[in-house]
């Protein structure tokens, strides 16, 4: 409502500007959804500072981004940080770069350019003289902008989704007082962490429960293989019209209204996937009217226990054949594909944990891989081994073997018109 107020207020004074909104990081213990304030400005992203080895909070802020906002944007993709942040090395700065785009991100602000006296770390010192970082960011952005990153698409069939009723609950049983739930997101311990364990009256702690429902099917999507993006309670329904299964939590309480949304991409043919129970009071713990909970028991929504996730995640693939558009091993190495109309275009593999590994890649179709930043060459084939260092990120540029003709060139900023 804030913003809303502050965006009226210059559009009365300026005319109907753009207005851009940077989430802080522990946005998961904000009150306020990305998917809300996206509603209110023309783009709403969030902020990165990571190092290496926080590559799963990367992934999943990243993936709860692209699945609740419009435009997935990083107005700080931190290069340095100012001296009172935990140190980042410019190792640490360009693999949470790979790595947001790895996931989806579409736009970025790199932040700084340049030190000073309270930042350090950036691609030009306090003088202006180029660092060798700066070499490897450049090599990067060359990279992103001959393939045309932004206009490409990783293609995403699942959706979990993350009720804001129940994050709701989530912060009002928060236990610690000025250690609020975003400080624990951004140590790592989740919102969630310090909330009371009491079930309120409920057949267990929903406060807790609903986010260990949505971490066994994260873990059971990501050991098949299969891509997924987080999409927010409240987020428009046209987040979810690419998607085919909407994996929801669910328990006594719910937003009616996001119950409607979930009805209504099933009867567009989606397949809804819900646990542990139907709900039979709403938001404000009132029972459901009769033409609502009528509805929820004529639906022909899956029930499915948070136990049972990988044999409900192999069934879906089986019965719906589900994409899966590469697989890798050893376990927990992760790839992503990106790709236009034409076929795949990038491919990055990433490696979480600190040993040296070869990862092993089944591709849709042959392909050549190039590395955007050394130039080394992979393959030639749909089976193709790359070698990991720990805690890395490659981005692979795909060279296909059925290609006649050159790729478009990127549009340049000398013909264009501005953006706004």
């Amino acid at each position: 409502n804030a913003l809303e107020r502050m965006q009226t207020s210059l559009h009365s004074l300026l005319g109907p500007v753009p207005t851009v909104h940077n989430t802080p990081m522990g946005e998961s213990g904000l009150p306020a959804s990305l998917a809300r304030l996206d509603s209110v400005v023309d783009v709403n992203g969030i902020d990165y500072y990571h190092r290496r080895s926080d590559m799963r909070a990367v992934r999943d802020r990243t993936l709860r981004l692209v699945g609740s906002v419009r435009l997935p944007y990083g107005p700080e993709i931190g290069v340095g940080a100012p001296p009172w942040f935990a140190t980042r090395t410019d190792a640490d700065s360009l693999h949470t770069l790979l790595c947001a785009c790895a996931y989806g991100l579409r736009g970025m602000n790199l932040y700084m350019a340049v030190d000073r006296d309270r930042w350090y770390g950036a691609p030009f010192d306090e003088l202006g003289r180029e660092r060798p970082h700066a070499k490897e960011l450049r090599s990067v952005l060359r990279a992103l902008t001959r393939c045309q990153f932004h206009t490409l698409t990783r293609k995403v069939e699942v959706g979990i989704l993350l009720p804001q009723e129940y994050a709701r609950l989530s912060r009002a049983t928060h236990t610690l007082g000025a250690l609020s739930p975003s400080l624990l997101a951004i140590a790592g311990a989740g919102a969630n962490a310090a909330c009371l364990q009491t079930k309120l009256g409920f057949e267990e702690p929903i406060q807790i429960a609903w986010t260990e429902y949505v971490e066994r099917f994260a873990r059971a999507l990501d050991a098949a293989f299969v891509p997924y993006v987080y999409v927010e309670g409240d987020a428009p329904e046209s987040m979810l019209e690419s998607l085919r299964v909407l994996i929801c939590p669910s328990f006594e309480l719910a937003d009616p209204e996001r119950l409607a949304r979930m009805a209504r991409f099933q009867a567009r043919g989606g397949r809804v996937i819900y646990g542990p129970q139907l709900p039979h009071l709403n938001a404000a713990l009132e029972p459901l009217s009769e033409r609502e909970h009528a509805a929820l028991q004529h639906s022909e929504w899956q029930h499915a226990d948070a136990a049972h996730a990988a044999l409900v995640v192999a069934d879906l693939i089986g019965e719906l054949g589900l994409r899966r558009p590469v697989v890798a091993a050893p376990s927990g190495i992760e790839a992503t594909l990106h790709e236009d109309d034409t076929g795949p275009r990038v491919l990055f593999v990433l490696q979480p944990q600190a040993a040296n590994v070869e990862a092993e890649l089944s591709l849709p179709e042959p392909l050549t891989l190039v590395d955007a930043l050394s130039g080394e060459r992979f393959g030639g084939d749909d089976n193709i081994s790359v070698p990991m260092d720990g805690y890395s990120c490659r981005m692979l540029l795909c060279e296909r073997h059925n290609e006649g003709s050159p790729r478009p060139r990127a549009p340049s900023a000398r013909r264009s018109q501005p953006p706004c």
